[in-house]
């Protein structure tokens, strides 16, 4: 019984590893974490969600609170609408589609008999 769970997980790796959806997720990951304008967005993002969960941690004044959070949200929509940074968000969605596939007809019968939500 083993061998065979064995196998079939390994039948599922192989196929998962030969998807096109999968394997254009991982290019374009890849594209996008060498580009330059992405790090450089990035970057810019961790300092300002930085700069504002500090006003919030030290109880800083709203206003100076409300101006971190907006540029926050600005180089949030900056990241965000870099063309690498959409046509990779827009793959994942498909290959989480797939992941998601594949636990519901792997697990949900546990789930179900478990009581789980």
């Amino acid at each position: 019984m083993e061998d065979i769970i064995y196998q079939k997980v390994l039948n599922l790796k192989e196929a998962l590893s030969n998807n096109k959806d999968i394997q254009l997720l991982e290019k374009l990951e890849k594209e996008m974490l060498d580009n330059d304008q992405f790090k450089i967005l990035a970057y810019r993002l961790d300092m300002s969600s930085l700069k504002y969960n500090d006003s919030l941690k030290h109880n800083e004044n709203k206003e100076t609170q409300k101006k971190l959070y907006n540029q926050m949200m600005d180089d949030y929509h900056n990241l965000h609408n870099l063309t690498i940074v959409k046509q990779y968000d827009e793959q994942y969605l498909k290959v989480k589609k797939i992941y998601q596939e594949i636990n519901k007809n792997i697990f949900d019968d546990f789930k179900q008999g478990l009581n789980f939500k």
